[in-house]
């Protein structure tokens, strides 16, 4: 069974999607995410109860409406989500099932924006970010397949594996030299352009030597976006204990880090397969140095699942994974959010070139960052970059 950890789906697969572009040169199939006929908000609190629809949707709408009161005024650079929310209406007012739903909401926000609500900026949040339009696909046998058959396409042999880059030397006339460290031993990589995919995370962790090191303007911009937490557990059975038209449905508590978000993707994977997404605090509840082991998440998990459907009708999963990329030393992070604070300057800082040194990733998108289409769009800009850069160093040879 092929679950994807990671990215799990094509966003907004319009023809305008390069990913979705991708997927058709490829000859790679792929389906629309969800059914409409399935219930997507079914929600229970921690104690296994369902809360009323009219809850759900009262506070819904309230949640919704609250965060959008932006876009009829004016807000400073450091107003965040969870700001608008607190000036919509005293917490005292609302009773605990309301907040559950809220708590819910924010928790699901975390999830899809990848910050929490006091971290997100109301300024850039939609500002920057343009929607491609269509609906959201998931790949037939998942994203793995689309890197196998692009390593088919560009060869093996052009790529290294197990390769731990600790320093990246540039300069202006001699390109680019990147120390490596491989079985145990340091190798030196020679170029005359490096281009920089690592994730945000791991720039922000200081975990590159840059060689001079990067200007201060560029470690304050890279600082200065957001990086985003999303965590999965992964769930296969023997076979489906919840309801056929559950495709959504979640844990509503009043602790924010023991809320938790279901989806049952066993028509993606042909498996009986339930993946519960953990953003904000109850992704940080798993994934930190003093946080849930593996054992414990799925226990967790299986608790939660069992105080719903009764502790008979749950069977202990066959099989689990779970995901950690907070404390992954290749990731620190998931994707990158717009952060308090932040300005769309910062993107342009961060992609800029620095000589031969070059920089793409999704968090170097202004408008398409947190996605993969993102990620994809800006190793072309920077491959174009350096044709240009080719191109024009030929010209001026041949004079």
């Amino acid at each position: 069974t092929v679950v994807d950890l990671g990215g799990q789906w094509v966003h907004e697969a319009s023809p305008r999607n390069p990913i979705r572009q991708l997927l058709q040169e490829l000859e790679i199939h792929f389906q629309t995410e969800g059914c409409l006929q399935k219930q997507k908000n079914v929600l229970f609190d921690e104690h296994g109860n369902q809360l009323s629809v009219g809850t759900v949707k009262a506070a819904s709408k309230f949640f919704y409406k609250a965060l959008d009161n932006y876009r009829q005024e004016d807000v400073d650079v450091d107003t965040s989500f969870q700001d608008l929310l607190n000036q919509a209406s005293p917490s005292s007012l609302q009773s605990d099932e309301f907040q559950r739903v809220l708590n819910y909401k924010a928790h699901q926000t975390a999830c899809y924006e990848g910050g929490r609500l006091q971290e997100l900026s109301v300024h850039l949040a939609d500002a920057l970010y343009q929607n491609l339009g269509g609906p959201d696909e998931y790949i037939e046998g998942g994203y793995n397949l689309v890197l196998d058959k692009l390593v088919d396409k560009i060869g093996k042999d052009k790529i290294r594996l197990g390769c731990i880059v600790e320093s990246i030397a540039y300069n202006f006339d001699k390109g680019v030299t990147i120390t490596v460290k491989s079985s145990g031993k340091e190798e030196q990589i020679y170029g005359d352009y490096c281009v920089c995919t690592v994730p945000l995370g791991v720039l922000q962790k200081r975990a590159i030597d840059f060689v001079p090191p990067l200007p201060p303007t560029r470690w304050a911009a890279i600082d200065s976006i957001g990086m985003g937490l999303l965590n999965k557990i992964v769930l296969q059975f023997e076979h489906s204990f919840w309801p056929c038209d559950f495709e959504r449905f979640g844990v509503a508590h009043l602790d924010p880090t023991r809320v938790k978000s279901f989806y049952d993707c066993s028509s993606e994977v042909d498996a009986h397969v339930l993946t519960c997404f953990l953003g904000g605090d109850a992704a940080r509840r798993v994934d930190s140095l003093s946080g849930l082991d593996d054992n414990e998440a799925v226990e967790d998990t299986m608790a939660a699942l069992r105080s719903i459907f009764g502790k008979e009708s749950v069977p202990d999963p066959i099989a689990s994974a779970v995901t950690r990329w907070h404390t992954d030393p290749f990731a620190f992070g998931a994707y990158s959010f717009a952060k308090v604070g932040c300005t769309e300057n910062a993107y342009d800082e961060v992609a800029s070139p620095i000589g031969p040194l070059l920089f793409a990733g999704e968090h170097t998108s202004q408008t398409s960052h947190s996605t993969v289409h993102g990620a994809w769009e800006t190793g072309h800009r920077e491959a174009k970059r350096i044709m240009n850069l080719v191109a024009q160093s030929n010209k001026i040879a041949s004079r």
